[in-house]
């Protein structure tokens, strides 16, 4: 089954760059950086990027992510904007997509992450780096799972970035906070390749003659 649920994921993955290549679907692409804690601040400037590239006609919207995480509420509320958004959202991973970074990147159609980032960790905890109680993470959990199922990943596994305690078979043990590296997420359907930049990223799909607007 896991065989088989690899390859499924493979032969999409293919189907899904065989329809870019050789296409130019994107010529205007607005890219923003949220490299900062998740406050309202990321709030305002995910709305701002996205009423800019709506009003514009974007074909794409990038979010250039390095974050270790933040507050709960606001990723939630960044989360819902980039499920909302009218045109699609492509996560870059600079570095770290911690914690609410991961769940921010999970509200995006495709993940792309540079070498030697990672993505996951996302228990939530206080101020002093504590866990918090049931409620919260019962929260988080399944706003995880539902934006995991929203873009066609692994619900379990997105639970498993909370919940210690989740196994998942050949996947994860018990005790263990999920956290990915680029091959592992890559494997796992939680990024759909690694790249040096965006700019190689784009290259990649063959994506030329578009406009590059930085938020």
């Amino acid at each position: 089954m896991k065989q088989l649920f690899s390859l499924i994921l493979f032969f999409s993955f293919i189907c899904s760059h065989l329809s870019l290549v050789g296409q130019n679907p994107f010529q205007k692409i607005y890219v923003f950086k949220i490299h900062e804690e998740i406050a309202p601040p990321a709030v305002k400037t995910t709305r701002d990027a996205l009423e800019m590239a709506d009003s514009n006609h974007a074909d794409l919207l990038i979010v250039d992510l390095d974050t270790y995480g933040g507050m709960v509420d606001a990723a939630d509320e960044i989360r819902t904007l980039l499920l909302n958004a009218k045109m699609p959202v492509w996560a870059f991973i600079e570095n770290n997509a911690a914690s609410a970074g991961a769940f921010i990147s999970l509200a995006c159609d495709s993940i792309y992450m540079k070498p030697g980032s990672t993505i996951g960790a996302s228990t939530v905890v206080n101020q002093e780096g504590e866990k918090v109680g049931e409620k919260y993470q019962s929260f988080m959990r399944s706003r995880m799972r539902s934006t995991a199922e929203q873009n066609g990943r692994n619900p379990d596994i997105a639970e498993a970035m909370v919940e210690a305690q989740k196994t998942i078979p050949g996947v994860v043990d018990s005790g263990r906070v999920v956290s990915l590296t680029v091959k592992e997420a890559i494997q796992l359907g939680f990024c759909e390749g690694e790249f040096s930049s965006i700019e190689a990223l784009l290259d990649y799909y063959q994506i030329k003659d578009y406009k590059l607007y930085q938020h």
